[in-house]
């Protein structure tokens, strides 16, 4: 899957579980990265934010800023905590105009409740941003509310280590 693995953890105690063993090398703090409606970019600010997806086949209905690149850093894991409200809708790493997928995408609905999607990006990875992508039956809206964007970078922790933290791969 390249550089852009994505991460999905079912609950947070697998970030816990990380904490717990390096709690020096794990601090959790919160990225500003603003949201944007698609196609058009309208600006519709940073997490929490509510995010509006109307319908249409796979529509990619908002992205998050360009996550940029973290060279020479070490691995950064990206979290994203978002609840859907209405419809169905795909997550995922995508290239900044949207259009090549980085990564495995998950679908979350209303019925997952709060959802926590972790991407890791490694040194020397390319710009990308986070998707939110209409995966709802057609004629069906989407609405999907991001609670929070955060990011930790993982110092001295190999990639084997931070594979074991996680409870599923999308």
């Amino acid at each position: 899957m390249g550089r852009g693995r994505v991460w999905m953890m079912a609950v947070l105690a697998a970030a816990g579980a990380v904490c717990a063993t390096r709690a020096q090398d794990v601090s959790w703090a919160p990225r500003r990265l603003p949201w944007y409606v698609l196609p058009d970019r309208t600006s519709a600010g940073s997490a929490p934010v509510s995010l509006p997806m109307p319908a249409g086949a796979g529509a990619c209905g908002a992205a998050s800023d360009r996550v940029e690149p973290f060279a020479g850093r070490g691995p950064v894991f990206l979290r994203v905590a978002f609840r859907v409200e209405s419809g169905a809708v795909r997550i995922g790493l995508r290239s900044p105009d949207a259009a090549e997928v980085l990564s495995k995408e998950k679908t979350v609905t209303p019925e997952d409740g709060v959802v926590s999607v972790f991407f890791r990006v490694d040194p020397g990875d390319g710009p990308r941003v986070i998707v939110l992508c209409q995966a709802a039956a057609a004629g069906q809206d989407s609405r999907a509310d991001v609670e929070s964007l955060t990011a930790a970078k993982v110092e001295g922790l190999p990639a084997d280590e931070a594979a074991k933290a996680s409870v599923g791969q999308l």
